[in-house]
């Protein structure tokens, strides 16, 4: 990350700017986390018309929770199944939408 800084500071328009880092990690078990997660899933309430519904299973599409579980799922798909595509070429990823660039005709068929 710093020589990434130093080359937009190097090169750009952050040449005076001040740059910096901020980072968060919690340590967690996989119990609490577990725990979360069934917490998460059983008290969400949908309401439909003028009723209220509580959800039972799943995880409320839209919510914070589905966007990092998708993008987790797929982040590991992605290193599982994608790994030598970028030898050649760029591989980008917005949760649940990829673009592939690449000169491989037949690199991209595959990844169709």
């Amino acid at each position: 990350m710093r020589q990434f800084v130093e080359h937009l500071q190097d090169r750009s328009a952050l040449k005076d700017a001040v740059v910096i880092e901020q980072s968060c990690s919690l340590n967690e078990t996989s119990t609490h986390l577990f725990d979360f997660f069934l917490r998460f899933v059983r008290s969400s309430v949908v309401r439909i018309g003028g009723r209220c519904y509580v959800q039972c299973r799943g995880i409320p599409q839209g919510s914070v929770l589905s966007t990092l579980l998708c993008s987790l799922c797929y982040g590991d798909m992605e290193n599982k199944l994608f790994a030598g595509v970028q030898q050649d070429g760029v591989l980008l990823r917005l949760v649940d939408d990829f673009l592939l660039v690449t000169p491989h005709l037949a690199q991209a068929r595959a990844f169709l």
